[in-house]
C-alpha cells in the first residue's frame, strides 16, 4: 500500500490526520486504528508528512454525531434528494434516475423466501419505505410504515429459448424504464423472470432519491442473509442500524459543522475561479436548447497486462489507479475539444461518518476537478497536479454539491448540467455479485449487463476493478453522439493509456490517440488523394465537413491532438 493509498483509507475511515514538522497528528474514531493500521502509519510516515504539507488544512469535521430522531415533525429531504426532486419538477418521472440491477439464478430457488426477504429488507431501512409529497409548496420525507411489497413475476416458459431471451430483454429493459411518481412511491420495482424450471431472471429498480451505488451492494448483501435465514429457518444475523437516513438528513440540515462547510465553499470559489463551466465537445448532432437524458452505453475492457502497467506507473508516481486514470481522461477530452481549462465531476460515496456505512440512501456527493493542460505537460507533470488537485478536493468534500453549485452557478440552462458535463466514475469497492453463489447453497447467482438508454451528463466514464484487470464503460447521450463516436473514442482511450505506460515522460500533445488501423487510414489512405495536406494535418477533411454539416464541428482535429 503506497502512502497516498493509506491516507485514502483513513479518510473513508473519517479519521483527522495532519502534520506539523516532521510529526504526524491523528484523531480518530474509536476502533478505527487497529495494530495493522497504526504499523502501516509508522512505516509510511515519512511520505505522509511530505503528502500532508501538500494539503491545505480546512479544519475538524467533527459534528455532533447522528443520532436517532423523532418523527413527529416532517423530515426535511437531504440537499442530494432536494436536487433530484427538482430536476423531477422539471421532468416528471424521467428514468435517467433510476438505478437498475439484474442477475441470472439457477437453480432452487423459494419465490415466498425471496418475498419475505424483500419484505423485510424494506422493512429494515426507512429510506425503502418513503415518499416524497409536497407541503405548502415543499417537498418532505413521509415514511410509511406498512408499504404494500410486490414482486411482479413473468413467466415465459411457453416461449422458445430465442424468443424467451428476447422476451427478457425487453421486459429488462421496460422495467428500468420505470416513471416513478417521487410523491407517490413505492420508488422501488422488484420483478421476476421465469424462464425455465430452475432458470430465472430478478431484477430490481429503485428511483436514485433512495438509493446510491453503495447502497445497493447493501442491498444485495442483505437480500442474500435475508433470504438464506429463511429458507434455513433460523433468525437473521444482521445487527440493528444505528440510524437510519431520515436521521442523516436531519442532521445534514442542523448538525453539521457550518464552519468547515464555509471554509471548504471558501477553497472551492478559489479552485474554480476563472473556469469555463462548459467544455464545448465535438459532436455528432447539434446540442438541442433543452437536455434530454435518452443515451447509451459503450463497455470497454482494460487488459490485467494493461492494468498491471498502469498500477506500476502509479506506484512510481505515489499516485493511485484513480488518478492516473483521471489524468488520462483528461488528455482525452483536452485533445477532442482542443480546450485546456475544463471541468470533469467525479463521485464519491460520501460515508465517512461510522454511523452510516450500513443504511441505505442517497449519500453519495460529487466534487468538480479542474483539468489545466496548459503548456503541454508531460503525463507525469500532469499526473503531479491531479494529485495534488486530488489530495485537496477529497480534503474539501463534505459541502454537499449542491451547495458549490448555487454559490457558482445559480442560473443554470437547460442545455446541459452545471459546472459540468463530462464524468469520471472508478469503482473498487465491492460489487456484490462474484461471491454471493457461494453464500446461497444450490442456487447460482451472475449479474447480467443492461442496455442503458438514458444518460446524465453528456460523457460518462465508469470503471471498476476487477480480478481481470479493468472493466470500463462510456455512457453518453444520444442526442449529441453516435454510437460509432464513442466506440471509437474507446478505442482512443486504450491506445492512450498504452502509450502512458510505454514512456509517461511524453507531453499531453504527442500521446498517441489512433490505432493502428485508423492511423494507417489518416497517414496512407486518406493521403493518397489529389488534395495533398502538409504535415499530416487534415485541414481539407475538415474544411469538407463543415461545408457538408454547418452547425456540426467534426471530431477530426489537427495532427498534433489525434496522431
Amino acid at each position: 500500500m503506497t502512502a497516498i493509498d493509506l491516507l485514502d483509507l483513513l479518510r473513508r475511515k473519517d479519521v483527522k490526520i495532519w502534520a506539523e514538522g516532521s510529526h504526524v497528528h491523528i484523531n480518530a474514531p474509536k476502533g478505527t486504528l487497529t495494530p495493522e493500521v497504526q504499523d502501516q502509519i509508522r512505516e509510511s510516515k515519512a511520505e505522509l508528512v511530505h503528502l500532508l504539507h501538500e494539503i491545505p488544512r480546512t479544519g475538524s469535521r467533527v459534528g455532533s454525531p447522528i443520532q436517532p430522531s423523532l418523527r413527529e415533525d416532517p423530515l426535511p429531504l437531504s440537499f442530494a434528494q432536494e436536487r433530484l426532486w427538482f430536476f423531477d419538477q422539471l421532468q416528471p418521472g424521467n428514468p435517467a434516475y433510476n438505478i437498475s440491477s439484474a442477475f441470472s439464478l439457477s437453480g432452487d430457488l423459494h419465490i415466498i423466501a425471496l418475498e419475505q426477504a424483500l419484505r423485510e429488507l424494506v422493512n429494515r431501512h426507512e429510506v425503502l419505505r418513503t415518499t416524497f409529497p409536497q407541503v405548502d409548496g415543499r417537498p418532505i420525507q413521509k415514511i410509511s410504515d406498512d408499504p404494500d411489497l410486490v414482486l411482479y413475476l413473468e413467466d415465459c416458459r411457453h416461449l422458445s429459448v430465442k424468443e424467451q431471451e428476447e422476451a427478457t430483454r425487453l421486459l429488462l429493459q421496460q422495467v428500468a424504464n420505470t416513471s416513478f411518481r417521487l410523491g407517490e412511491g413505492p420508488l422501488w420495482k422488484f420483478t421476476l423472470i421465469r424462464q425455465g424450471e430452475t432458470r430465472w431472471v430478478l431484477m430490481f429498480v429503485i428511483h436514485h432519491i433512495v438509493t446510491d451505488a453503495w447502497s445497493m451492494n447493501i442491498f444485495l448483501q442483505e437480500l442474500t442473509t435475508l433470504y438464506r435465514a429463511t429458507i434455513e429457518n433460523h433468525p437473521s444475523s444482521l445487527s440493528p442500524l444505528p440510524v437510519q437516513y431520515g436521521d442523516f438528513a436531519l442532521w445534514q440540515r442542523h448538525g453539521t459543522n457550518q464552519k468547515l462547510w464555509e471554509q471548504q465553499l471558501d477553497y472551492w470559489k478559489k479552485q474554480l475561479l476563472g473556469c469555463p463551466m462548459f467544455l464545448d465537445l465535438p459532436t455528432d448532432h447539434p446540442r438541442p436548447s433543452v437536455q434530454k437524458f435518452e443515451g447509451g452505453r459503450v463497455p470497454f475492457t482494460i487488459s490485467k497486462e494493461l492494468t498491471l502497467a498502469l498500477t506500476e506507473v502509479s506506484r512510481r508516481e505515489q499516485a493511485t489507479v484513480f488518478m492516473t486514470l483521471l489524468a488520462a481522461f483528461e488528455i482525452l477530452l483536452f485533445r477532442y475539444s482542443e480546450q485546456d481549462d475544463f471541468l470533469v465531476g467525479v463521485p464519491i460515496a460520501g460515508r465517512n461518518r461510522e454511523e452510516v456505512k450500513g443504511v441505505m440512501g442517497l449519500f453519495a456527493n460529487t466534487i468538480v476537478f479542474r483539468a489545466d493542460l496548459s503548456g503541454s505537460p508531460s503525463f507525469t507533470e500532469l499526473l503531479a497536479q491531479v494529485r495534488r488537485v486530488a489530495l485537496e478536493a477529497f480534503t474539501n468534500q463534505d459541502l454537499p454539491f449542491e451547495q458549490v453549485v448555487t454559490a457558482l452557478q445559480p442560473e443554470r440552462t437547460l442545455s446541459h448540467s452545471p459546472l459540468f458535463q463530462v464524468m469520471l466514475a472508478y469503482q473498487n469497492f465491492f460489487q456484490g455479485a462474484e461471491t454471493i453463489s457461494e453464500e446461497i447453497p444450490g442456487l447460482a447467482i451472475a449479474p447480467m449487463n443492461l442496455e442503458q438508454q438514458t444518460a446524465k451528463f453528456d460523457l460518462t466514464v465508469f470503471i471498476e476493478e476487477t480480478k481481470n484487470g479493468l472493466n470500463g464503460a462510456i455512457e453518453y447521450r444520444a442526442d449529441l453522439f453516435e454510437e460509432v463516436t464513442i466506440r471509437r473514442m474507446a478505442g482512443h482511450f486504450e491506445v492512450l493509456l498504452q502509450g502512458i505506460v510505454a514512456d509517461p515522460r511524453q507531453s499531453v500533445a504527442s500521446l498517441p490517440l489512433l490505432p493502428n488501423e485508423e492511423r494507417h487510414q489518416v497517414l496512407v489512405e486518406w493521403n493518397a488523394t489529389d488534395h495533398p495536406y502538409p504535415n499530416s494535418c487534415l485541414h481539407e477533411l475538415i474544411e469538407e465537413q463543415v461545408a457538408r454539416t454547418p452547425n456540426e464541428r467534426s471530431v477530426m482535429c489537427e495532427d498534433r491532438h489525434l496522431t
